[in-house]
């Protein structure tokens, strides 16, 4: 396995701003060096949100490709495809000299992307066709947009159900956010047992093709229920709400069902 030294040079990232010098964390290794320009903070602004990011190579040990993987603070991939650093001296992927062995790229984060910590993770692979995690660096990125709490509707439950395995059944209801699908943190039900007024913990609805919900990511969650023989002749109220990345409740839907 290839060693390196890696050094990570920070800077405060507003629209086309240059690269500061400075050096904030490194690994000392024996057979050569990259040094990494990443962001710390990036904000979204109409004119230009581009980022660029650098990779520089020293030393003799040839490599065939470089590439980065960016997460959310969801742990999602923000890009899809991986995202080729290239040393071609174009400035539409952020280089500017060909065959310098300075690896560039850009991306850019809308409006619709969360608040929140980033993280880029460096890949390289050498010519002998191992690939090697290089670096990775974490920043802040602020969409500059003015929070909105997300929106339920559209509940689908029925009214009267029976108990055991049987009679399961299925809630589902839509869950929008202003602030883009990526900002909602959760979506949740509780209920109330009315013979005494106590309320239950809070169970997830989820949108992830699980636990009755038919297609993962879009927007509709579910939940499957199942009422236990202690219920019979019971009416239980459901309190459905959701939460984003900011702690921010939408509206409440609740729903009156009878056990028979």
């Amino acid at each position: 396995m290839k060693k390196i030294l890696l050094i990570i040079i920070p800077f405060l990232y507003l629209s086309c701003d240059k690269i500061p010098s400075g050096t904030v964390d490194y690994l000392t290794n024996d057979n050569f060096a990259v040094i990494v320009s990443a962001p710390e903070v990036v904000v979204f602004n109409e004119t230009d949100s581009s980022v660029t990011i650098n990779l520089k190579k020293f030393g003799n040990t040839e490599i065939s490709e470089v590439w980065v993987e960016i997460y959310n603070p969801n742990e999602t991939r923000v890009n899809k495809n991986d995202l080729f650093l290239l040393d071609n001296g174009l400035l539409a992927n952020g280089d500017t000299t060909m065959n310098d062995y300075v690896y560039s790229a850009k991306f850019t984060l809308s409006r619709y992307n969360i608040n929140g910590k980033y993280r880029i993770e460096y890949y390289i692979k050498y010519s002998d066709g191992n690939v090697w995690k290089a670096a990775y660096h974490n920043f802040t990125y602020y969409n500059n947009q003015q929070n909105e709490p997300p929106i339920i509707s559209n509940l689908q439950m029925p009214d009267t159900v029976g108990t055991g395995e049987d009679n399961a059944f299925l809630m589902s209801l839509k869950c929008f956010d202003p602030n883009g699908q990526e900002d909602i943190k959760d979506v949740f039900l509780k209920f109330v047992r009315l013979e005494d007024g106590s309320v239950s913990n809070s169970f997830p609805l989820y949108d992830d093709g699980t636990n009755g919900d038919a297609t993962a990511g879009d927007g509709i969650y579910s939940f499957r229920n199942i009422f236990s023989a202690s219920a019979k002749g019971k009416t239980r109220k459901f309190i459905f709400q959701a939460k984003d990345q900011s702690d921010s409740l939408s509206n409440i839907i609740t729903h009156y069902i009878y056990v028979k």
